[in-house]
This record gives structure tokens, C-alpha cells and sequence, in this order.
């Protein structure tokens, strides 16, 4: 708006004018390297938050910006955009906008559904060698990382998928010993009370970052084990696992979760060595284990949705004999629909958004030998979707 002369007349800029100042922050900012990411993406990203902004400054802009931005892409994937040091380089600029959208009764902050939470973004205490192959403590601060945390949990309040990241080194983060001053586990403590207020968070990713392939010693070493407090406050109905294998006592929180119906298992059919078996079930007796016999049984009897998505160069050689037997072994009798998917990286993730029922039709399982078909006799299989599953059909 400008203010004319020495009248107190307010005019508004034309239409066609604020929509060209919109055109031109994207496409001035498109420019090649960012002083936020420094040189991690091609690209500027910067331009989203400005136009974020400049959205904010009347009534009229802000309609624009809001149509606007629904056709360019959006600043909501800066929200989970994470650098190569593991921060949140655009979070605390976010926290301030979204503030600024609650204050003024925008839409901005509820347009949130997505958070991502990398335990190795908080302040910690790694335990890391020297070249003389000595053990010492190093603090690993990452300033406003989990206040901004906090503060997006308060503003976005219709959060519905919250995603948790660490790696196979997360024991390498954490304190040994309970006079230690544990970071990570105050911080999540302090985002339990705050995720208590937040009935909303349906599905609950975990996810390994940078895993070894298959290798069960780092997609299940036990980092979750801080994990199962803050699982209770939660009240899910999807469970979506990532290149990772969870603790007995992790699968133990999660069966109390009595809506959760849905598991989605990505990379994460590990079996488990047999060293680690007898150390964790000395009277059991049992010969093998791997993700789906870790399932307690109490959890696998109120699922009713499986989805399991593979990457499609191990479609040869994935044991899918081997898992879909012990899958009926353990699977309840209310499991209603399996997929099973070998895609590239592309196709699975999105098949992960889980936004939509996929295309692919219902397998008919006809082989009574078949071992599908003894699946579908022990559950109330309604809809079976098998993608370049090479026993069933050829590899597309």
C-alpha cells in the first residue's frame, strides 16, 4: 500500500503489479548457490521463505501469495530439510513466519502435516577415538535446534506424521552411565510434554540414516531404547520403518498403541545373527529371527495392513520364501491387505506417502502350495497388490 501526498488516501497496488513482485522474488532467487545451505544444492531455496513473507504484509498480498504458492513449489519441504552436518538450516527462520502466521489468523501454520525429528541435531555428548585410540567425550552443540522444535510442535498443531531419524552410531551419542549429563534423552523429554498437547500425530516414522545395507547389527542397535516413554504419549494408526530394525522393547511400547493397524516395513526385513539370539532369548529356544518374528504377537493380531517395499535390484534374490512363511506363522487372522514391492527408489518412495490406494490390481492367489495362499486362508485377505515379485509375475 502507498500513501498519496498529503492526503491520507491509502492505494493499493494493482493487482498485476504485486503478482510480478512474486514472479520476480522466484526467479531473482533462483540462483546458483545459497549462503544458507553453502553449496549443498544447486540451487537457491532462500526464494520460498521470501515469498513466504512478503505474503504476510496485507490482506491483499497475502491472497496472492497464497495462490501463488500453490502453483510454485512449496517452502514446506524447507521445514525437514536437512544439511550434511545434520541441522534444520532454515528452521528458526520458519519459526519465526509460522509465529507470525498464528498471530495474524493465517493459514500458513496449519498447513504443516509433516515433522521431522534427527536426534543427532540436539545438543549431545559423543564419545568418539583419537588417533592414539583413546576414548573421549566431545559436546556437540547445535544452538536453537530443539527450542525450534519445541516451538514448531506449539504452532502446528495439525501435525499429523512425525518422522525420527538417527544412525547406526547413535550409542556413540549417548552417555554410558546415569551420572552422565544425557542431552538427547532431556530433549525428548522435553518434546514428549510438549507432543502430549498434540493429539494428532497418526503415523510414526522411524528411520535409519546412511545404513549399512542389511547389515542387522546397525539397523538394530538398540538406539531406540530412550524411544518407548515417548511412544505412549502418542496415539497411532500407522507405523512406517526405515532401513532399521526396533528393539524388543520398542515393538513391546508400540503394541499397547491400540489403533495402530498399519505397519509398512522399507528395507527393513533384517534377519537377525544368531549370536544376538541367544543373547537375547537364552530359554526360548528359537533357531531364527528377523523383523517379522520381533513383532510381538499381541501387536500382530490388531494389524490389518502390511505394505513391504523392497528396492528392485534385490528382487532375485530377496528370500521372499523364507519371510512370507514366517509371515504366516506370526501374522493375526485380522490382516486384510499385504503389498509387497519390488520399485526403484523413486517409485517406493512414493508408494511411502501412503496419500492414495495403490493402482495395481488384486494377485488371485489360485496354487493351493502356494504359500500366499495359505496367508489368505489364515487371514481375511481382501486385497492382495504384489509388484515385479518374480515367483508371481515377471520383473517390469
Amino acid at each position: 500500500m502507498i500513501q498519496s501526498g498529503n492526503t491520507s488516501k491509502i492505494i493499493c497496488l494493482p493487482v498485476e503489479i504485486t503478482r510480478e513482485i512474486f514472479r520476480y522474488l522466484h526467479i531473482h532467487n533462483k540462483k546458483v548457490g545459497c549462503k544458507v545451505t553453502k553449496g549443498e544444492e544447486e540451487k537457491c531455496m532462500c526464494w520460498q521463505l521470501d515469498l513466504l513473507s512478503v505474503s504476510m504484509v496485507c490482506k491483499s498480498w497475502y491472497s496472492i501469495g497464497v495462490e501463488f504458492m500453490k502453483q510454485k513449489k512449496s517452502w514446506l519441504s524447507l521445514l525437514n530439510y536437512g544439511s550434511d552436518q545434520r541441522t534444520f538450516p532454515f528452521r528458526s527462520r520458519l519459526v519465526k513466519l509460522l509465529n507470525e502466521s498464528k498471530l495474524s489468523n493465517l493459514v500458513f501454520h496449519h498447513a504443516v502435516r509433516h515433522l521431522v525429528i534427527d536426534l543427532a541435531s540436539f545438543d549431545t555428548i559423543r564419545r568418539e577415538r583419537t588417533k592414539n585410540n583413546m576414548v573421549i567425550k566431545r559436546k556437540v552443540h547445535h544452538g536453537n535446534s530443539l527450542a525450534d522444535m519445541v516451538q514448531l510442535l506449539k504452532l502446528c498443531t495439525n501435525t499429523e506424521r512425525l518422522e525420527i531419524v538417527c544412525d547406526a552410531g547413535f550409542v556413540n551419542l549417548l552417555s554410558q552411565h546415569n551420572n552422565d549429563n544425557n542431552n538427547v534423552v532431556s530433549s525428548l523429554s522435553v518434546i514428549e510434554k510438549q507432543i502430549v498437547l498434540n493429539s494428532k500425530i497418526k503415523r510414526l516414522d522411524l528411520i535409519g540414516f546412511n545404513p549399512i545395507q542389511r547389515c542387522p547389527c546397525c539397523a538394530g542397535k538398540n538406539w531406540d531404547k530412550y524411544l518407548s516413554s515417548f511412544i505412549k504419549c502418542l496415539s497411532l494408526n500407522t507405523l512406517v520403518l526405515q532401513h532399521v530394525l526396533p528393539s524388543k522393547e520398542l515393538f513391546d511400547a508400540l503394541s499397547e498403541q491400540k489403533e495402530l493397524k498399519r505397519i509398512v516395513l522399507y528395507r527393513s526385513l533384517i534377519t537377525v545373527p544368531e549370536s544376538q539370539i541367544k543373547m537375547s532369548n537364552k530359554n526360548r529356544g528359537e533357531k531364527r529371527m528377523n523383523s517379522i518374528s520381533r513383532i510381538p504377537q499381541k501387536l500382530w493380531k490388531q494389524i490389518t495392513s502390511l505394505h513391504i517395499y523392497e528396492d528392485i535390484e534385490d528382487a532375485s534374490t530377496w528370500p521372499n520364501k523364507r519371510y512370507l512363511y514366517d509371515l504366516v506363522q506370526h501374522v493375526g487372522s485380522q490382516l486384510e491387505e499385504l503389498t509387497l514391492q519390488f520399485g526403484t527408489k523413486e517409485q517406493n518412495e512414493i508408494s511411502l506417502q501412503l496419500n492414495k490406494i495403490d493402482t495395481v490390481e488384486t494377485i488371485l492367489i489360485e496354487d493351493p502350495k502356494s504359500i500366499l495362499h495359505e496367508l489368505k486362508a489364515k487371514c481375511k485377505l481382501q486385497r492382495v497388490s504384489l509388484v515385479n515379485v518374480p515367483e508371481y509375475q515377471p520383473i517390469r
